[in-house]
């Protein structure tokens, strides 16, 4: 094994303070920082593995602090972008379609349409087999009635169990589609998407992606929220959302039920802003 020699530790000063000096050139060091160096010149094995030792220290302190501002600034932009909804933009059966943020209401009703348009393309994937299989043993001429009349209840089975699917998709994209954020009041007349009829699975996809983007994914974002000191309860976010949006209802003299259709990351992102001002001017 090389033994370690002072020109070698030197020579690791060397690299190490021109980057760590050259990542602070318009700044410089801070004071504190260059005196705590000078108490290490690098004239002897020891002092110099000790100044080598905090370079590498302020280095990442360095980074760290970097990063820290980096990641506030996204956070300040993301935060701009939930409070104001900003949209994502998706394609859906060839149409350019702006997707905004959804309220807890129709983020609720989108799972509950989704699940059950998951389980019916199951049960269509199913009729469709059991109608192939009895087409494949029974040839047209050696059918008994019996035979007809399955193949007949399969074909009357899966028109309603289609038209129940079609109904679940139109009912997703109501509700996905709303300018403001609420669950469609009507799924029918007056849908917000008239060409949802042209929509694919792949469109199923990009819409719940975009969903997904323009509301958790972007506040999952803002990273975990501040940790509460004082120990209070505050606006806790780890209430659930029920308990949460009815605090809230209670401590800004709302009606019951009021945020349930605003668009959830935009009340959520309100709350955590309010909740850090409230701390700084304390």
């Amino acid at each position: 094994m090389d033994a370690i020699t002072l020109g070698v530790v030197q020579k690791w000063i060397e690299e190490h303070e021109a980057t760590l000096r050259d990542s602070m050139r318009e700044s410089g060091l801070p004071r504190e920082w260059e005196e705590r160096l000078a108490q290490y010149p690098p004239n002897s094995l020891i002092p110099a593995l000790q100044r080598w030792a905090l370079l590498k220290h302020f280095y990442l302190t360095r980074t760290e602090q970097a990063e820290r501002a980096t990641r506030s600034e996204n956070a300040i932009d993301v935060a701009r972008a939930l409070l104001r909804r900003e949209p994502v933009i998706t394609t859906l059966a060839g149409n350019r379609v702006e997707v905004t943020g959804r309220s807890y209401n129709a983020l609720a009703n989108i799972a509950a349409h989704h699940l059950a348009i998951t389980d019916l393309q199951g049960s269509v994937a199913r009729i469709e087999q059991l109608h192939a299989q009895l087409l494949l043993r029974y040839p047209s001429r050696f059918r008994r009635w019996r035979i007809r009349r399955r193949l007949q209840y399969l074909r009357t089975l899966y028109g309603r169990v289609f038209a129940e699917l079609l109904a679940h998709r139109r009912a997703l994209y109501a509700h996905a589609l709303t300018p403001d954020g609420a669950p469609a009041s009507d799924v029918h007349d007056g849908h917000p998407a008239p060409w949802w009829k042209a929509t694919s699975a792949e469109d199923d996809v990009r819409l719940l992606v975009a969903l997904y983007e323009v509301g958790p994914g972007r506040y999952a974002q803002l990273g975990d929220p501040p940790e509460n000191e004082e120990e209070k309860t505050g606006y806790a976010e780890n209430f659930g959302f029920h308990s949460l949006l009815a605090f809230v209802e209670g401590d800004r003299k709302l009606p019951p039920a009021a945020l349930y259709d605003q668009d959830l990351g935009q009340v959520l992102t309100s709350i955590r802003a309010g909740n850090l001002a409230e701390k700084q001017e304390a």
